[in-house]
């Protein structure tokens, strides 16, 4: 079981309107982190608050 899989049924449970949840590796992200970048804040348990918060 995908250890994101809690988030991803979070969000389903919280937003009726959400059909689906995409969880991608594009390339550019992987290049991203391959050279020890990061990718601001947009991640984990943010992503996490904003995607359940109410709109």
């Amino acid at each position: 079981m995908p250890n994101e899989l809690p988030l991803h049924l979070a969000v389903l449970r919280s937003r009726h309107e959400m059909r689906a949840v995409v969880h991608a590796h594009p390339p550019a992200v992987v290049a991203i982190t391959l050279v020890g970048q990061r990718i601001g804040p947009s991640s984990g348990p943010s992503i996490f608050r904003q995607c359940i918060s109410p709109p």
